[in-house]
């Protein structure tokens, strides 16, 4: 895709894969790469921090003018990373791409990241949730957003198939990933 600007969000419970596919769709489009909690971190965007938890909280206040600021400012392509995306404005935005993972994946993937166990739960519950994704559908128009499942494909597979969401713009497929349904269907939501 050449010409216009790319602007290309990348959202997903922890431990998804989000940096992993940001930073390798940087190089492809020769993109400034920026991780939301890494700004708010260097600009003393945070609010809180909360040690059990092992997180932070933005100031969103503060954090989104200067995310406006920098993609209006910058003319190169950009990939913006983060768990919540979602507050970047629609109208900066070229496509919002969500990674999913399968709950059984995720929960062995943050506990090998060491996440303390209140973490891994909370994160199970906000992707059976699809939280990310509607994050993303109150924010941003359903047209830009694209699930991609991180469960079992290859790193090779998943950039594929995000790059043809990101080239070619299809419908969205929004709602395709349903791992409550998933659960419920094989009587395993009790275990999560």
């Amino acid at each position: 895709m050449q010409g216009k600007k790319l602007v290309i969000l990348i959202s997903g419970t922890p431990g998804t894969g989000k940096t992993t596919v940001a930073d390798i769709l940087k190089d492809k489009f020769s993109a400034l790469s920026i991780n939301l909690t890494d700004v708010a971190i260097a600009n003393d965007f945070i609010l809180e921090s909360d040690a059990q938890r092992q997180t932070k909280v933005a100031n969103l206040e503060k954090l989104i003018p200067y995310m406006e600021n920098l993609i209006s400012s910058h003319s190169n392509n950009i990939v913006i990373e983060g768990h919540y995306a979602d507050v970047i404005p629609d109208s900066l935005i070229s496509v919002f791409i969500i990674l999913r993972t399968e709950p059984h994946i995720l929960k062995q993937r943050l506990i090998k990241k060491q996440f303390p166990p209140q973490k891994v739960q909370e994160n199970l519950q906000s992707e059976i949730l699809g939280a990310c994704t509607s994050a993303a559908l109150d924010n941003h128009d359903r047209n830009k957003i694209y699930e991609v499942d991180t469960s079992t494909a290859s790193l090779e597979e998943i950039i594929e198939k995000t790059l043809i969401l990101i080239e070619e713009r299809p419908p969205s497929n929004v709602g395709r990933i349903n791992w409550m349904q998933k659960l419920e269907d094989n009587e395993l939501l009790k275990y999560f």
